[in-house]
């Protein structure tokens, strides 16, 4: 057999007759995604702790199942503590009447049980994830000040 490439070498075992062909998926360094396939295996990879919070954890029901690190933290406890996933604070905490989900957001990110919450599933990472339902400028500025 006789090889044509330009790259031959004296060694006919070392010498390659067609290139390469890597059928490996690779992330840019952005972290940016390639295809669909490449979504589940995200979450299902993440070390970084995601919070939704909201009045109850019903939008986003089943979420924690494919998302590693997510967890729910709800002002309503809909499951009686059998939840795993799901987070509320057990003492009321004095406030105004709520008027909207913004005031349940706010109330919840200043509530201490769920900064503990937060502050205890971080373990010493600062990188936390939020999202809410419904949000304003309070809630954005609460979010960020609490990490």
């Amino acid at each position: 057999m006789k090889n044509t490439s330009k790259n031959s070498t004296s060694n006919p075992a070392k010498t390659e007759l067609s290139p390469k062909i890597s059928t490996k998926v690779k992330k840019s360094q952005n972290n940016k995604l390639n295809g669909i396939a490449d979504i589940p295996r995200y979450f299902y990879k993440n070390e970084i702790p995601i919070y939704f919070i909201s009045a109850t954890n019903f939008n986003l029901l089943g979420t924690d199942e494919w998302i590693k690190r997510f967890k729910f933290i709800s002002y309503i406890e809909c499951f009686n503590g059998l939840h795993p996933n799901v987070f509320s604070p057990k003492e009321e905490v004095p406030q105004d009447d709520f008027t909207s989900i913004e005031d349940i957001n706010n109330y919840l990110l200043m509530h201490p049980e769920v900064q503990d919450c937060i502050k205890t599933r971080a373990n010493g990472k600062k990188a936390k994830k939020a999202m809410f339902l419904m949000f304003d400028e309070k809630t954005e500025k609460l979010a960020k000040n609490k990490g």
